[in-house]
């Protein structure tokens, strides 16, 4: 279903500049583009995430609290948005 709404998407993207003539090396260029782009923000979260794992055995419970809190705000809007 992700990749449906990905062709979605850039199928959209592609259909406002309507006037430029696309190539197939045109697409493909934008394609990887978005395909780097998307394993930029991928590995930013992954490093994110274990930087955030590795702090929480030294967080206070005030901390701890907190970050569970903001995970959960996380999780909520993760919820909204895929379906």
């Amino acid at each position: 279903m992700s990749l449906q709404v990905l062709h979605n998407v850039t199928s959209t993207i592609i259909h406002i500049f309507g006037g430029v003539n696309s190539t197939p090396l045109a697409t493909l260029l934008v394609g990887l583009g978005f395909a780097l782009l998307f394993a930029i923000i991928i590995g930013a979260v992954i490093y994110g995430a274990i930087r955030a794992f590795k702090a929480i055995p030294s967080m206070t419970t005030k901390e701890f609290i907190a970050f569970i809190a903001l995970l959960a705000v996380v999780l909520i809007i993760l919820g909204i948005i895929l379906p």
